[in-house]
């Protein structure tokens, strides 16, 4: 798609939105649904570095990342994957 978007002279600006950090970093110990808040005290770094690598590895391949959000739907207790944020 971004060889796609170039070649037609335009520009594509990727919005990057994490839904849920591994289980191993979630106070659930499951990637479906959520606890408030989902992540364990010692995660915040570890997923903070997840994403970073996530955004390098993209760029790397290609795909530049445009923008972050900080969470899909963080309030939102869904059944499938989720992180609640507070």
């Amino acid at each position: 798609a971004m060889r796609k978007a170039e070649d037609a002279s335009r520009k594509l600006r990727v919005l990057a939105s994490p839904w849920s950090p591994p289980a191993w970093m979630k106070k659930s110990g499951k990637m479906d649904s959520s606890s408030q808040p989902c992540l364990k005290d010692e995660a915040h770094g570890p997923w903070a570095e997840y994403i970073t690598t996530w955004i390098s590895d993209m760029k790397a391949a290609g795909v530049p990342i445009w923008a972050l959000t900080v969470q899909n739907e963080p309030t939102n207790n869904a059944a499938w994957e989720a992180c609640m944020l507070s």
